[in-house]
């Protein structure tokens, strides 16, 4: 009576025991993808719902337990990817030992694959070869489709490939259509190479239609062929010639002879900072000096959302100011683009860039598509500029706004929480007198003051200037003092000289991403300013005929505009 129960614990542990050996690694836990299967598969630490419980492994055999049936497989499971496991399994489920069931599994025995679901992209396995591609293609085994040529354009996203498929007249079972190839995993079985991708071409597409297992070829000259399986398996795949449809690539040699690789690059004054940030932090310009690439994409928004511009032809090119035709990608549409970059010191260039991307290149520039009047400008500035001496060092009173709170919105505009809430003015009853210092305390810093009860300073660091010949007018970049350089908001003054007036006038404004007034720009900060003078003087020393009008313009940059 006493062995019973003690023998009973032995099994009991020993059962644990077992259960405890039986794991399956971590990164398969998670949702995948089986052809055939309606539904998809749950696998955690210990189990896999189609199949049941984990009780035993020796290294890639697992003992698996069907409950509800009361018997056992052994599957034999390897990973071929962080996306993708391949198993084989014995024939019939039944109570005998992992050694015995495993051995029963045979190698011609069926191969069942299962794709992780919502896996992580990777980029497109092509020997390092860059869309756009020409590229022909037949189906099961039909005549070659040649003419007219398919084309393959990229993505902003390397991890996509936009196939563009075109009917052969005189060739069956060919058709137009549009196909987004989504590469998810690869590797390789000896010398062959293996893909999985996600074509999307129909919004009603099933996963059984979507995912596609493919061989591709080795590169040569720029070239390289890939098979494609006829369903969500890789049954039958062994070569890149040899699938339910096959095709033939080539890397377009035009863009190839102007574009990356080959001599085209973006000037090296815009590449020397490879990071821009336009005022307002909306976009982010980088640029790789190595591959003449640019990359714009909006903080926050994923890949998915960025515009790459490859260097496709240099039409000029001086110190301060280049016109480049670009290979325009927008998701996975793509054509040409016509960009200009001026530069307007050495730490602020603006760039136009035409709204259509053409199909040809030669349209990309033509007047009719880029009309630099009619463009609006983006100013870009680097992460962290260094300062710069402001222009038009002196003191000035400020006597007057368009509104009562106008002084107390510059003031404001410095202080903390001014991010979130740029209209909420400093309370200043009475309002006292107030005065804008530039150069005088630091020769890099502008200051607004007012004395309103206790003297309030507000401080912004000049980065940069420049001046329109034609226009007379000055525009100076700056940055609120006290914030954090990378992540503060950039104002834009504008000044100009106006001879013939009585009087010397500020005015603040808010404006879209540009030194440039937009037409949408509403007029947010306006007041006058009086010279007392440099920044030695003491008072108005200095009489307002001897001295021309100075208007000043600030931009204060309170949206993103994605044009696109």
């Amino acid at each position: 009576m006493i062995v019973l129960p003690v023998f009973g614990l032995l099994i009991t542990v020993a059962v644990q025991r077992i259960h405890g050996e039986c794991q399956f690694p971590d990164q398969w836990s998670g949702r995948w993808f089986q052809s055939g299967v309606n539904h998809y598969i749950n696998i955690n630490s210990t189990s896999i719902t189609t199949k049941g419980e984990c009780v035993q492994n020796v290294s890639d055999k697992f003992l698996i337990e069907d409950r509800d049936e009361d018997c056992r497989r052994c599957l034999v499971i390897t990973e071929k990817h962080q996306n993708v496991i391949q198993y084989k399994e014995n024939a019939i489920c039944e109570k005998r030992s992992l050694d015995d069931l495993c051995g029963e599994i045979t190698s011609d025995a069926p191969l069942y694959s299962m794709f992780r679901v919502d896996a992580t992209p990777i980029p497109c396995p092509f020997d390092g070869l860059q869309a756009p591609f020409h590229f022909s293609y037949s189906r099961g085994g039909y005549t070659e489709c040649k003419s007219p040529v398919s084309k393959a354009d990229s993505c902003t996203s390397d991890s996509r490939l936009m196939l563009k498929f075109q009917a052969c007249p005189d060739v069956l079972n060919t058709e137009s259509t549009v196909e987004e190839l989504l590469c998810l995993a690869t590797w390789k079985d000896g010398s062959t190479k293996y893909m999985i991708g996600k074509l999307e071409h129909t919004p009603t597409s099933s996963d059984e239609d979507k995912y596609r297992c493919f061989v591709v070829g080795k590169s040569n000259g720029g070239s390289f062929e890939m098979a494609q399986s006829g369903d969500a398996t890789c049954n039958g795949m062994s070569s890149p010639t040899d699938g339910s449809r096959t095709m033939k690539f080539n890397r377009v040699e035009n863009h190839h002879h102007h574009g990356v690789g080959n001599g085209c690059r973006y000037p090296s004054w815009l590449t020397e900072h490879h990071t821009w940030h336009s005022l307002n932090h909306g976009h982010v310009y980088h640029f790789s000096p190595r591959n003449g690439t640019l990359r714009k994409s909006i903080p926050g928004a994923g890949p998915d959302h960025d515009i790459r511009a490859a260097c496709y032809r240099v039409l000029n090119n001086t110190d301060n100011k280049a016109t480049i035709v670009t290979h325009y990608t927008i998701g996975c549409q793509s054509g040409y683009a016509c960009m200009r970059f001026y530069r307007r010191d050495n730490q602020v260039v603006e760039v136009q860039e035409s709204e259509n991307p053409m199909e040809n290149s030669d349209d990309a520039c033509r007047p009719d598509n880029f009309h630099s009047q009619l463009l609006t400008y983006s100013t870009l500035v680097p992460p962290s500029p260094k300062g710069r001496d402001c222009p038009f060092a002196g003191r000035y009173e400020i006597s007057g706004g368009l509104n009562a709170e106008d002084v107390g919105k510059a003031l404001a505009a410095s202080r903390p929480g001014s991010e979130n809430n740029p209209d909420k003015p400093t309370p200043c009853n009475p309002p006292g007198k107030q005065y804008l210092t530039v150069g005088c305390n630091s020769p890099d810093t502008m200051e607004f003051q007012s004395e309103c009860g206790t003297k309030t300073v507000a401080a912004y660091t000049c980065y940069g200037h420049w001046k329109n010949e034609v226009t007379d007018v000055n525009y100076v970049i700056s940055t609120p003092q006290g914030r954090s350089a990378p992540n503060s908001r950039r104002y834009c003054f504008i000044m100009s000289q106006v001879n013939g007036m009585a009087q010397q006038t500020l005015h603040i404004a808010s404006v879209m991403e540009s030194c440039h007034p937009h037409p949408l720009g509403r007029l947010h900060w306006a007041f006058n300013i009086t010279h007392q003078g440099l920044c030695s003087s003491e008072s108005s020393s200095v009489t307002l005929t001897s001295i021309p009008l100075l208007v000043l313009l600030a931009a204060l940059l309170v949206a993103v505009v994605n044009r696109r």
